[in-house]
């Protein structure tokens, strides 16, 4: 490598201007992709603590902003639906400590049509996050690659009510030791509105 990279914030910053700069060779301006779904996520989330007796819990709050991808995958059906979903998030910490995560997530996610208002969907994707606390990671900033299954139920209108896991793991990726990980299990509720 032609220049070092000595810190973990370093080693982060370069990492999102790489995947910056995928998305722009992915979706170019040409593309026109304009944000069709805008809604939050929050719910509850437990991982292990296997040297601590304590969980480590928290309580998300996200942004949901959806981008409609279907139109550029030739082989999807009418029915279906692949979208980019990007979440910025402030998560509260209730255990072992009081405290805070945040960051953002970049998620694809596709949805089958069971019925006229019930969909399936599965996602996956990846993010960054701070975590204000130290856990058993050396480190705060860290990458969270996440995946999950889930419902969405469109009441009326454009409202969209979904009910979903997710599985989110969070490391440093090996920059730094220990790199143990922490595994979350996460029950999430949303509400969007499509335009």
């Amino acid at each position: 490598m032609f220049f070092p990279l000595k810190t973990l914030p370093e080693k982060f910053a370069l990492a999102v201007l790489i995947m910056c700069a995928a998305c722009g060779i992915v979706f170019p301006q040409q593309a026109k992709l304009h944000p069709d779904e805008i809604g939050f996520c929050t719910g509850w989330g437990k991982a292990s603590m296997l040297e601590d007796s304590r969980d480590y819990e928290i309580l998300p709050v996200a942004l949901r902003i959806g981008f409609d991808l279907t139109g550029k995958f030739g082989c999807i059906e009418r029915e279906d639906a692949v979208s980019l979903l990007v979440e910025p998030f402030v998560n509260a910490v209730a255990s072992p400590e009081p405290g805070f995560e945040t960051g953002c997530g970049f998620l694809l996610r596709y949805a089958y049509p069971v019925s006229g208002k019930t969909s399936l969907y599965a996602e996956g994707g990846i993010g960054g996050i701070y975590l204000s606390q130290d856990t058993r990671q050396t480190t705060r900033v860290n990458f969270m690659p996440e995946c999950g299954l889930g419902m969405r139920f469109f009441p009326g209108g454009k409202r969209c009510v979904d009910i979903g896991y997710r599985f989110r793991h969070c490391s440093n990726a090996g920059f730094a030791k220990p790199n143990s990980g922490l595994d979350m299990h996460l029950v999430m509720l949303g509400l969007s509105r499509f335009y």
